[in-house]
């Protein structure tokens, strides 16, 4: 939080923000001799802040013996005093102090500490303490409020596991006689996605399975192996034998050392599964998080959801990217010196290429990923050289293969 200086009045700001709650915390001091000047931007200052925070605290000395509160009347409308007021009324905020701040002898009690706030919900039991060594001002303690929702420990996923056996036996079994008969590319690769993702979802199956959100490594054997070491101690504690105790002992020390190699091979597994799942894991264990940035319109109105920031990189992508124009494309001569026509698209070098794909690459927009067709690769081989020959015969590509899916990467500049 930015704070101009002032010349009589000490004011300091911060922000505190957790994953529940933003709040902003300004403390401020305003000395009895403060000029009209220095007080009217002060006020300035505190109704430019209530309308960027929403959940704002403000606590100073503001030195107004002058104002009854809670009804803030004053004698004097056209003083600092009155500026006040009409700061207060026009932010809405609320002052929540109700008795008196500060005591000294021969002088009547004032409420000179205040406290505003954009919600009066923010704080509860406003208490008054003796003063802190000479002070004649008594120490206001309040306590901040918010509402906390609870996270379920365990969280449940679905995960979809595909039967190669099962699919390899279907697709082996296939007729592709229909699929070589079409004479459009086109038609080809409807027909051979189509061929596949009916021979996915049959040989699918979902299967839903718990696990710890903060160590993923615990599983739902584990969990009931947990219920028993409780149902062990319990009985233990019931009955206070030796022979329970010891059972309680062996059972609780064999499961520590079942979760230290759960651990031990699901952070082996993950470096094998490639660097998305190292860096994710990584972000899970780190105190900072990673979120979607904040970017701004063209007009440098900030987006207020990942949503809209997500809106904005599409338009944005779709403002650079180059359209081309409809029709033919104007004719160019140059002298053709090499010819791409002895090309050959064999089952064998398909086969190959396809062995060679890496299984943690994201499918496209078919939906087909680069699993499927690793593992199928012996019997979609003959088909996809069928297509890829077709297409290269007749200089066009199926309609689908001009499609891609753009994931923008935040790349942080230091």
């Amino acid at each position: 939080m930015t704070i101009n200086k002032r010349t009589n009045i000490e004011v300091v700001g911060v922000n505190c923000t957790s994953r529940h709650i933003n709040l902003s915390l300004v403390c401020i001091y305003r000395p009895p001799s403060s000029n009209i000047i220095d007080d009217q931007l002060l006020f300035d200052e505190i109704k430019s802040l209530s309308s960027l925070h929403s959940n704002l605290l403000i606590f100073g000395d503001f030195n107004f013996p002058k104002i009854s509160w809670p009804n803030i009347l004053i004698s004097d409308n056209d003083g600092s005093e009155g500026l006040f007021k009409d700061m207060l009324l026009t932010t809405n905020l609320a002052q929540l102090v109700t008795f008196p701040t500060r005591f000294r002898i021969g002088h009547t009690p004032s409420l000179l500490d205040l406290i505003l706030t954009s919600d009066q919900n923010l704080l509860s039991k406003i208490e008054q303490n003796p003063p802190i060594g000479v002070s004649d001002h008594c120490v206001i303690e309040a306590s901040i409020q918010y509402f906390i929702p609870s996270v379920e420990k365990y969280c449940i996923k679905e995960f979809s596991k595909i039967n190669f056996d099962n699919m390899k036996f279907d697709l082996a079994s296939k007729n592709w006689d229909f699929l070589y008969a079409t004479g459009s590319r086109g038609d080809a690769w409807d027909i051979f996605t189509t061929t596949i993702s009916d021979a996915m979802a049959k040989n699918t199956v979902k299967t839903k399975i718990r696990f710890n959100r903060k160590k993923p490594w615990i599983t739902q054997p584990f969990i009931r192996r947990a219920n028993v070491k409780k149902r062990l101690w319990a009985r233990y504690k019931a009955t206070g034998t030796q022979a329970d105790y010891d059972q309680h002992r062996n059972f609780s020390n064999i499961l520590k050392q079942d979760l230290k190699k759960a651990k031990q091979n699901y952070e082996t597994k993950l470096v094998t599964s490639g660097p998305k799942a190292v860096f994710k894991y990584v972000r899970s264990k780190l105190s900072t998080k990673v979120s979607v940035p904040i970017v701004a319109d063209k007009h440098n109105k900030l987006a207020t959801s990942e949503t809209e920031t997500a809106n904005l990189l599409a338009d944005f992508f779709e403002s650079v990217f180059t359209s081309e124009p409809v029709g033919s494309l104007p004719s160019y001569q140059r002298p053709v010196t090499q010819l791409l026509s002895d090309i050959s698209f064999s089952e064998d070098v398909v086969l190959g290429e396809l062995e060679k794909l890496s299984e943690n690459c994201c499918p496209g927009p078919d939906g087909i990923s680069a699993l499927v067709l690793k593992r199928c690769a012996i019997d979609l081989a003959g088909p996809l050289s069928y297509i890829m020959s077709c297409s290269f015969k007749t200089s066009t590509l199926p309609s689908s293969w001009r499609q891609a899916l753009i994931t923008p990467v935040f790349n942080r500049q230091n």
